[in-house]
């Protein structure tokens, strides 16, 4: 058990001593543009969700605007029929209503 522990050490002190080494390790300046890269994609990934959710957000607010617009101009094409036949009413009972039409006709009832 102890050997392997110490090698297990021995491996770890090895690898510190390969990033302190100046001959294998990178250069500070390429070792900063990479970090640079790295916080780059970062914030663009960031800026690109945000974008995304805004998009849907107004997608979501059109289409239920859509909705909302479709149901009130089917209720006027709807109200309008029904004035149409109102109107066709009135001249088929010669400019009465059809309760006054009902009860004119209760009147003349003996």
């Amino acid at each position: 058990g102890k050997r392997n522990r110490s090698s297990e050490n021995q491996e770890v002190a090895n690898a510190k001593d390969d990033k302190r080494n100046h001959k294998t390790r990178m250069d500070i300046h390429i070792h900063r543009e990479f970090v640079r890269i790295r916080a780059e994609k970062r914030e663009l990934v960031k800026t690109a969700k945000k974008a995304v959710s805004r998009a849907d957000r107004e997608v979501k607010y059109w289409t239920k605007r859509w909705k909302v617009e479709e149901k009130r101009l089917e209720k006027i094409k709807q109200q309008e029929a029904e004035v149409a036949l109102a109107k066709q009413e009135l001249e088929a009972l010669g400019g009465l209503t059809m309760r006054q039409v009902i009860q004119e006709m209760d009147r003349r009832m003996p």
